[in-house]
């Protein structure tokens, strides 16, 4: 899993997944990846199915809506 946001201080970005307890990578993007994704506001998440494809919210998500999301991918091909 790797975290990107829009922001200049990718510590920032960091500090939002530790205050739930996970531990994964974190860039600042300045819409290169975001663009190869089609997120187009934040925040957004997207995760990339074992078929390449891309499976993305627009929007929020609290913990519970993030592994719901993941789990969904897992039937995406």
């Amino acid at each position: 899993m790797v975290g990107v946001g829009a922001i200049l201080n990718p510590e920032l970005g960091r500090k939002r997944v530790l205050e739930w307890g996970l531990d994964f990578t974190n860039i600042a993007d300045t819409g290169e990846v975001w663009g190869k994704f089609g997120v187009i506001n934040q925040p957004a998440f997207a995760v990339v199915t074992s078929g390449g494809n891309v499976l993305t919210h627009m929007g929020h998500l609290d913990l519970k809506g993030i592994f719901s999301l993941i789990e969904k991918a897992k039937y995406v091909s």
